[in-house]
């Protein structure tokens, strides 16, 4: 049997949204947003995904930056070596999540 290992990731860390488009197949999801989990359980998931040399993670959700610890999962990723993309609308990205993201690791 191989070691293969995973090489990317997506992780969805909120199903919360600005938007409300008649189209998006996650709206039928947010009432799962109380129910999210904590910043430390994402962030030791984080943890294991790096120990097992993942390399590339998809941030997706609902809206990722509607998520209060958005930021710090972010922190974590860079930290960690591990290059991340995100998919979002866009419309919360402001002058300092963009200098912010200029600096990490991105895909």
């Amino acid at each position: 049997m191989s070691n293969i290992l995973p090489f990317e990731a997506t992780l969805t860390f909120t199903y919360r949204c600005n938007l409300a488009c008649p189209f998006c197949y996650e709206r039928d999801s947010r009432s799962a947003a109380k129910n999210e989990l904590p910043l430390s359980v994402w962030l030791d998931f984080i943890d294991e995904m790096a120990d097992l040399k993942m390399f590339r993670v998809r941030v997706t959700g609902g809206e990722p930056f509607c998520h209060p610890y958005f930021r710090p999962m972010l922190e974590r990723l860079g930290k960690r070596n591990m290059r991340y993309f995100i998919i979002s609308n866009g419309t919360l990205i402001t002058r300092e999540w963009a200098d912010f993201l200029a600096g990490e690791r991105r895909c």
